[in-house]
């Protein structure tokens, strides 16, 4: 991986949390840190997250003009084109029920998941393009074993890659507003790539939102 990757492209601020955003969260974060310009939620249900996105939950973001990065929580053993190709299809199933529309960005949280190979992210990048949405991943900075697959899958198909939007979780800096945050470096693999989201600020007992950073190209892919 390649650490401390600054680029010049303008970069937005937003959140992303377990919990519904209500009006209660939302009016936190607005208060302590300022309005977002995006929100990440999961759109499946899952043991971090009891409550998925709804469409009334969309709505109520909507009517703050946030718009919502959709996350798909449920991989595990993603080994294999087949396996990767049921997994988006199952997030493009949520999706749908949930109300993203297509054209969209759908995020596989990946985190720091080991058991993972080219083949499933090809599987995965393929079918949801294929269904009309965008491919994204979402993985934690250390995960090596994402960064190889990444790389092996571009090192074959460098459009596949290239189709596949990335989100970095970490390394960590400090929560803050807008203003405050720091500059755009997310962790990247050792091979060229579109990641275009930064998780800088983790949710803890303290903060139940965590902070990103994005360059603005992600806006046409967010709900």
């Amino acid at each position: 991986m390649r650490k401390g990757v600054r680029h010049l492209a303008r970069k937005i601020w937003g959140v992303d949390s377990v919990y519904r955003a209500d009006s209660l969260l939302y009016e936190y974060v607005k208060e302590k840190y300022g309005a977002p310009k995006y929100w990440g939620r999961v759109i499946t249900a899952s043991q971090k997250a009891s409550v998925a996105l709804s469409e009334r939950e969309a709505a109520f973001l909507h009517s703050k003009d946030i718009r919502i990065l959709p996350i798909f929580d449920e991989v595990s053993g993603a080994i294999g084109f087949e396996k990767g190709t049921i997994a988006a299809s199952n997030a493009v199933f949520h999706a749908r029920k949930a109300g993203v529309p297509k054209e969209k960005a759908l995020f596989a949280n990946i985190g720091s998941l080991t058991d993972i190979d080219s083949e499933w992210l090809y599987g995965w990048t393929e079918r949801v393009l294929a269904s009309g949405y965008r491919p994204g991943c979402y993985y934690t900075f250390q995960n090596v074993q994402f960064f190889n697959s990444y790389c092996k899958m571009a090192a074959h198909d460098k459009g596949a890659a290239r189709d596949l939007l990335l989100w970095c979780s970490g390394p960590y800096e400090y929560m803050s507003s807008e203003r405050k945050a720091p500059l755009f470096k997310p962790a990247v693999p050792h091979c060229r790539s579109n990641t275009w989201i930064w998780q800088y600020g983790g949710e803890n007992e303290h903060t139940p939102i965590a902070a990103n950073l994005a360059d603005d190209r992600i806006l046409k892919y967010l709900y």
